[in-house]
């Protein structure tokens, strides 16, 4: 019974730390991002063009986000991320980021990312599903 019992708190315990994990794994975060943007693409695109980029900038101190700065890029700059302009988002785009981002509160992981962790945001139904795809990929 004994045996039992340990096999059944270990189990649960494996569980419980591997939702964890999931959690606060960077590309779930993107991957959630992206569903969010994809179900309310009007919202979070707003006036801008839609072959634009949102490049977000989520900043932590002590693994506690500090700061989101968001930044709108032509695609044509997109790998140089020349002329960048600063801008804001939705504020339910912003609330879901900051949310997200809030899970390294406790772990370990975001001292790969230098304190600030850079991605970008598609604002067209194609390039959100390009990088959903691309982002599952390296998940793999």
């Amino acid at each position: 019974m004994k045996k039992i019992f340990t096999l059944i708190f270990l189990s649960a315990s494996f569980y419980i730390r591997a939702q964890q994990f999931n959690k606060c794994s960077i590309q779930q975060i993107q991957l959630e991002i992206y569903d969010f943007t994809a179900k309310n693409l009007d919202l979070v695109k707003g006036d801008f063009n839609q072959d634009f980029l949102i490049e977000a900038w989520v900043n932590f101190e002590n693994n506690k986000v500090t700061d989101v700065q968001y930044f709108l890029i032509s695609s044509a700059d997109d790998y140089s991320g020349a002329n960048k302009k600063s801008i804001s988002v939705s504020k339910k785009l912003h609330e879901l980021i900051s949310e997200k981002f809030k899970c390294f509160e406790t772990s370990t992981e975001i001292g790969i990312y230098n304190e600030q962790f850079r991605f970008r945001i598609p604002l067209s139904e194609n390039n959100i599903k390009t990088a959903i795809r691309e982002v599952s990929a390296s998940k793999e």
